[in-house]
């Protein structure tokens, strides 16, 4: 989690608060995507 915090604060010092944010959620939707692909791929796998 720390490694996460000091991502979080190097995106906001590098970019600033808006544009922190802005990007911050993009990863946020990359990673629920990612995690939904990796379900169905483990649920196909079951499914073989």
């Amino acid at each position: 989690m720390r490694d996460f915090n000091q991502l979080v604060i190097a995106i906001m010092d590098k970019h600033g608060v808006e544009a922190g944010q802005a990007i911050l959620k993009d990863l946020e939707k990359h990673a629920v995507d990612t995690a939904k692909l990796h379900m169905q791929a483990v649920e196909s796998e079951k499914a073989l």
